[in-house]
């Protein structure tokens, strides 16, 4: 994996896209909003009640999530969705939450260990999700998966993380309604970074197996 990331091509075709996908994206990111915020909407004095219904907005959102995921990675892919889309990470959902688990208990330990460890992690595992739904793999495997095609390019992903960061800080602060654009741009960008990095994965190996054998052939 030589060459450096593609970063601003990246944010430059994640931003096209979007705006492509506006009507589609944007209200998806209200939704996801919406329900978000419901627990804190819906007042209630009952604790066992508002324990069902934080629990049905986390559920709600995990499953509307990894469908998010699916529909980012088919649009930066060119493919044509629609809402019915979303449904398509169904079968995915369990692995998800159970990966989702896994990832913020690994990030938390590392975090407990200095920090550095905490982040370093999370940006190696971070596509876990994304190999889930997009090679239908179990929770180890994508774990792996994530942390392969990672490899050498942390540094460079941690910037990135910096400026998905800024950029739903800056949708905050513009009369906060930015964060419905600022959302699915970040979906977007993930999906066409992951995208990016399976390419300079299989790249890299291709390369590596082209040198092997020509190096193989040397003692003939």
């Amino acid at each position: 994996m030589g060459k450096e990331l593609e970063k601003l091509d990246i944010l430059r075709q994640a931003w096209n896209i979007t705006k492509n996908n506006f009507l589609f994206l944007v209200p998806l990111s209200i939704i996801l909003v919406a329900i978000g915020w419901a627990p804190e909407v819906i007042k209630t004095q009952s604790a066992s009640l508002r324990f069902i219904i934080e629990g049905a907005s986390l559920a709600l959102q995990m499953a509307i999530g990894v469908g998010v995921i699916c529909v980012s990675v088919d649009i930066a892919r060119g493919k044509s969705v629609e809402w019915s889309g979303l449904l398509s990470g169904n079968k995915y959902f369990w692995r998800y939450v159970a990966g989702s688990a896994l990832f913020m208990v690994v990030v938390m330990v590392g975090l407990m260990l200095l920090v550095v460890p905490g982040i370093f992690w999370a940006v190696k595992y971070q596509f876990f999700s994304y190999a889930i739904v997009d090679k239908n793999m179990n929770v180890i495997d994508a774990f792996k998966e994530s942390a392969r095609i990672t490899e050498n390019v942390k540094l460079e992903l941690f910037a990135l993380w910096a400026i998905f960061i800024l950029i739903s800080v800056l949708g905050l602060l513009v009369v906060f309604v930015g964060i419905f654009v600022a959302m699915p741009f970040v979906w977007i960008s993930m999906a066409l970074l992951y995208l990016q990095l399976q390419n300079r994965a299989q790249d890299s190996e291709t390369k590596s197996a082209e040198n092997g054998a020509t190096s193989g052939a040397g003692w003939f």
